[in-house]
């Protein structure tokens, strides 16, 4: 109903089945739609711009920030 506007009942398929079975069934089939729909489609919505545009590569004379994970961040205002 959702992506066509339409309301259909599937027909279940052939051989003696329990309600609780047709339910499963179903369910599994709404969980693989909207874990598709999660992976396929949603993903796109949202671009990662960062890696995206292409970027300059460093060269000599160009500004660059180091940082070293070992020391922790200094906080602003503090003096020493």
């Amino acid at each position: 109903m959702i992506l066509t506007q339409t309301v259909c009942t599937p027909l279940p398929p052939p051989g003696s089945f329990e309600n609780a079975d047709l339910y499963c069934q179903q369910w599994k089939r709404v969980q693989h739609f909207w874990e598709r729909w999660r992976r396929e489609y949603l993903s796109t919505l949202q671009s990662l711009s960062k890696w995206q545009d292409s970027q300059p590569n460093v060269k000599e004379g160009d500004l660059v920030l180091l940082r070293d994970r070992e020391k922790k961040p200094v906080a602003h205002g503090s003096r020493h």
